[in-house]
């Protein structure tokens, strides 16, 4: 369950929820707008997570080094997402902990190192943890949003795997997606998670990077098979920050393998290329959030 809750423009901020053998995360809910005559329990629930230097507001605006990306908090980010998918519940799932305030570490999803990256793709029981950080989440603000019959019936927490799902990563929060695609298979012979990955509909790409030895695409054949039987749309957008980076070539032919090997597969997948013509730029990155 949530150990605290705080609300904080228009938003709510779930603290520490609980999720797999007690680890936890700290989760944003976005604000939502609700159909006319429609029902106020949301048709999809679109999942978020940030990558390096996003952050809270009250933080990065004062962060010597990263405060000129101020542009980027969480907070503007979920308004963002909210204007993208303005009838969906948009729920951010922050970093278990951040380095210097700015390289967010993913623990309770994969083995990462002191900063963050990947260093293993062993099954950590992504999956799981997921679908119960927001179950948890869900029943520790959703009442004020549920129908009464649902909270008289203590079934609160099934709200989130009723609802369509969308995950999207961006930079560093691909890794997340990324591991949920390597434990895909092992992921799908519980029942209870099985129901919940067969909600997902989307699942985007932003642009994802990272310093580690672990590939940034996923191009293991035998799970981009795995990957393929999904009944959803892939979403991939990049810009040259990351698959132009003379520095990190791989990322750039990672990229191209894991959207020609989906295609090859018989995935639904899409992909877009920003700023084509133009240098590497840290803005243009972060920009992808509003391009999508």
């Amino acid at each position: 369950m949530a150990s605290g809750e705080i609300e904080t423009n228009r938003m709510k901020v779930l603290e520490k929820v609980e999720g797999f053998e007690e680890r936890r995360n700290t989760l944003l809910f976005g604000s939502r707008k609700f159909p006319v005559g429609g029902s106020n329990v949301p048709a999809e629930t679109v999942v978020f997570f940030p990558g390096d230097v996003q952050n809270f507001e009250k933080i990065l605006k004062h962060h010597e080094a990263n405060q000129k990306w101020k542009e980027w908090t969480f907070e503007s980010t979920i308004c963002t997402l909210q204007q993208r998918f303005p009838h969906a519940q948009i729920v951010m799932v922050t970093p278990f902990r951040r380095v210097d305030e700015t390289f967010s570490c993913y623990d309770n999803f994969m083995e990462m190192d002191i900063l963050g990256s990947p260093v293993s793709i062993e099954c950590h029981h992504a999956w799981e943890h997921l679908r119960l950080l927001l179950q948890n989440a869900w029943k520790s603000i959703g009442e004020e949003q549920a129908p009464n019959s649902m909270v008289e019936a203590g079934t609160i927490g099934d709200i989130l795997t009723e609802s369509s799902l969308t995950l999207i990563g961006f930079s560093k929060g691909c890794t997340v997606l990324n591991q949920l695609m390597y434990e895909l298979e092992d992921a799908c012979s519980n029942k209870a998670v099985l129901a919940f990955i067969r909600r997902i509909e989307a699942l985007y790409w932003l642009d994802g990077g990272h310093v580690g030895t672990i590939p940034t695409y996923v191009t293991d054949d035998n799970v981009l098979r795995e990957i393929s039987k999904l009944k959803a749309t892939f979403y991939v957008h990049v810009t040259p920050y990351q698959v132009k980076d003379e520095g990190r070539p791989h990322i750039g032919e990672e990229h191209l393998q894991f959207i020609s090997k989906l295609m090859q597969y018989g995935a639904d997948i899409k992909s877009t290329l920003h700023f084509r013509d133009e240098s590497r730029s840290l803005k243009k990155h972060f920009e992808v959030i509003k391009l999508f």
